[in-house]
Formats: structure tokens, sequence, C-alpha cells
């Protein structure tokens, strides 16, 4: 909190929360995912509805999200989901945000060892995850020097301070400064050949599902759309992967709405090469409000 930088303030503000120090709205409708439904949806358009979402988050930092939010508040009736390809392959968040920040206990992050355990090739957590781990425990200062260089000890509180209440304002959201008034740079994906699954994020995509089931939560899926340049940059037998891997899951929970749709809004819409500016933002909430929540 006094050195912290923005993207790990915002993994401190789900940890208060969860630990009942921050009260929020209680919300019948979440937002989980990504840093894409983060930026490309103005939830404040949604009544009664809360966003998780954060850069880089995976299934497994979105099921323990809604495992922490029934647990404090009480179950939602619905939860609109989506992740970005990259991050059912990668969990590029884990460690330097939500590992650093405390946001698993350590009865969850054992659970997630537990898991990993049983695929010995998924290195999608790296090598000696455990020793990692406890390393992050023991503030281990290799891990933390970044923040404290860029921030300055205890110089960065009053700054974070601010963007937790920003993050109130805004129903859970961090609005990305800085986004251009559109962009042709191609996205992660454009420069993948395929799309292999991580089995780690396979099983915990499918235990958000799972959960959901179980506790009568309707539960959308749908893809953040991608600016032109990228979708057309897209390998073909990455697409065919994606999605018959999504489709796979649809024909496994037929009562959610789940798409597998990839599609692209035009260039001029995208404020970087991953995220929508304010015109591309506005578009897409209204598809998102008017498919989904018009009678909500």
């Amino acid at each position: 909190m006094h050195y912290n930088s923005v993207d790990n303030t915002r993994w401190y503000y789900f940890k208060q929360i969860f630990e009942n120090k921050i009260e929020i709205e209680k919300s019948n409708i979440l937002f989980l995912g990504d840093s894409r439904v983060n930026t490309n949806i103005n939830i404040k358009k949604i009544s009664n509805a809360w966003s998780f979402a954060a850069g880089g988050s995976s299934p497994i930092e979105m099921y323990y999200a809604l495992t922490n939010y029934i647990q404090t508040y009480s179950k939602p009736d619905t939860i609109f989901v989506s992740f970005s390809p990259r991050t059912f392959i990668e969990a590029y968040s884990f460690w330097g945000y939500a590992i650093r920040n405390n946001y698993f206990s350590h009865n969850q992050f054992s659970e997630i060892h537990s898991k990993l355990k049983q695929f010995p090739s998924d290195t999608v957590l790296g090598s000696f995850p455990y020793l990692h781990y406890l390393l992050y425990q023991l503030n281990y200062i290799e891990y933390y020097q970044t923040d404290l260089y860029k921030n300055h000890v205890f110089l960065a509180k009053q700054k974070n301070e601010q963007i937790i209440h920003h993050f109130q304002l805004e129903k859970g959201v961090w609005v990305y400064p800085g986004l251009k008034d559109g962009c042709s740079e191609l996205n992660y994906e454009s420069k993948l050949k395929s799309f292999k699954v991580s089995a780690l994020l396979n099983l915990y995509f499918l235990k958000l599902m799972g959960l959901c089931q179980k506790e009568n939560i309707y539960l959308i899926f749908d893809f953040m759309p991608m600016n032109e340049s990228s979708y057309q940059s897209l390998d073909k037998n990455f697409i065919l992967e994606y999605k018959k891997y999504i489709k796979s899951i649809e024909n496994k929970y037929p009562d959610f709405a789940i798409s597998d749709t990839v599609y692209y809004y035009k260039d001029k819409y995208f404020g970087d090469n991953s995220h929508l500016n304010e015109k591309g933002k506005q578009i897409f909430t209204n598809y998102v409000q008017h498919k989904y929540f018009f009678n909500k």
C-alpha cells in the first residue's frame, strides 16, 4: 500500500474487499476477467453491477474472486466473464500481482498447488512454484524492488488511497489512461500459431463453470473484440483451435450463454493493441447491455 504501483493496488483492493476492510455495494451482476473486460465495458451503465476484472487475470484468480465474493457477501444472480485467449495459455499476473498482494489465502494456494501436481507437464506457474510462494510470503526483496524504486518507500500511500477511491466510484473499474484515438498495432494473439490451453487453467475455468452451476448463478461468456489489424493477422489454426475449445465448454454447460465467436472492431475504436478507446467502449457496452442485460 505504501509503495504499490496501480496494478498492485488493484489486487490489494480486492483483498481488502474480501476481508471486509473495504465495503462495496452488494451487486447481482459481477464482471470477471482480464484487462479487456475492465477497459471495454462501462460498468456504470449496467445497473446493480460490479467489476472484479483485472489485468492479466486467468481463470484461477477469477474462480477465487467469485468464491470469496460469495463467502463475503452472497451469491450474485449473474456473472459476465471473458478471458482473452492468452489468459487460457499463461497466468502472467499470478505471481507479480495476485501472490505478491496475498490475494489467495494459504489454503487456496495449497489447493492450486495440489491441482497443479495432477499435470506434471504443465509449466504455467513456472518451476518450483511452492518455493516462489514461500519467498513471496517472506517478502523477498527481489520481488518488490521495482515498486520500491519507482514509488519510493511510503510516498505512494496517498496516491494509492486516491486510486482505491476511484475504484469505488467506478464500481470496481480502473479506467486506463493514455488510450489513443485509434490503434493498428498487433496484439499478443496475432503472433501465435496455435491455441494450446494450460491444463491447470482449463481446470479452473471448469471449476468456475461448476461453481456457477452449483450456486444457480447464470453465466455469460463472450469474446472481447480485437482490432481489425490483429484479427486479420491471426493464424487460421489458432482461430479454429480456440473456437473448438470454447465450443467444448458450451457443450458441457448448455444452460449458460457461451459464445465461441471471434470478431473485430475497426482499428479506430482501439486505444492500444488490446483495449477499446472511449468510442469503442460505448459501442461495446451498448452491445453487452442490449444483448444480455436489457431486461435487468
